[in-house]
């Protein structure tokens, strides 16, 4: 990311929230690439910089969006891979046949599962909350999180091995 490529993104989400007659406000970390070209007006996005020493603390991605994501994602890894077992092909063999199309698809897949809840409850942890508590999110949106998160039993691995397996980056 780069300071130019951010500030072009900001623009095109402001125009597009302008003709939505939408406003927001992020919240992001300040580093230096965040910073806007001088003379950009945003009217209807607003920036909020969060303290260096506070971010992964309270960063709402660090609260469970991200895990929730890897976990989805690891999903169809696996599922993949149990495929392709099944066929006789090898571990090493398997890991040529995913390209980086398919493993867009299956970012965007993962993605798209993270529901509007599991975001909501990640930004309740990290104590963004309203007044009142209440977020609108449509009806359609909220999805019990056990109806769509993988799980250790879906898997056919222990509790213990889902966990490990949905943290092994996290170091990374």
């Amino acid at each position: 990311m780069t300071s130019k490529i951010w500030t072009q993104i900001l623009v095109e989400l402001n125009q597009k929230l302008h003709s939505q007659k939408r406003k927001i406000i992020l919240f992001i970390n300040n580093a230096s690439c965040h910073k806007l070209k001088e003379g950009t007006q945003l009217q209807n996005t607003k920036i909020a910089f969060l303290l260096p020493i506070m971010t992964s603390l309270i960063q709402s991605l660090d609260q469970g969006i991200i895990c929730s994501f890897k976990a989805h994602y690891h999903q169809f890894i696996i599922r993949k891979h149990l495929a392709a077992i099944d066929q006789n092909i090898l571990a090493k063999a398997f890991s040529k046949t995913v390209d980086i199309l398919q493993a867009l698809h299956m970012v965007m897949s993962a993605w798209n599962l993270v529901t509007a809840q599991t975001i909501l409850n990640c930004f309740r942890k990290a104590k963004f909350t309203l007044q009142s508590d209440e977020i609108d999110v449509q009806e359609s949106e909220v999805i019990q999180e056990d109806q769509v998160s993988p799980n250790a039993k879906d898997l056919g691995i222990s509790a213990k091995e889902f966990t490990e397996l949905i943290s092994c980056d996290q170091e990374l």
